[in-house]
């Protein structure tokens, strides 16, 4: 399901998954026109960063190193969404 939150609780959202303190599995934003989004995916070994807007990128890092990859999503999430006050927040079980 698709809600609209402030752009906040998404980057708590997205950084709780990336650190493994979330039973979700996966978090993707979009911006209010839905022209751009920020997915991050939990595997067993992985954690996939996959940007779709400014910039067409896929980082994939290891689950043990959850600090590069928290750097790596509060980047793009600034990159991504640099005006935005509220974010669509999809979140996979």
């Amino acid at each position: 399901m698709m809600r609209l939150v402030p752009e906040k609780q998404a980057l708590r959202a997205m950084l709780a998954v990336a650190a493994g303190k979330s039973s979700a599995s996966g978090v993707v934003l979009f911006t209010f026109k839905k022209d751009r989004s920020l997915a991050l995916y939990r595997q067993t070994e992985t954690l996939a960063l996959i940007e779709a807007g400014y910039t067409q990128a896929k980082q994939t890092f290891p689950v043990t190193a959850s600090g590069p990859c928290r750097h790596a999503v509060r980047t793009a999430f600034k990159r991504e969404f640099p005006r935005s006050h509220e974010v669509y927040l999809i979140q996979n079980d």
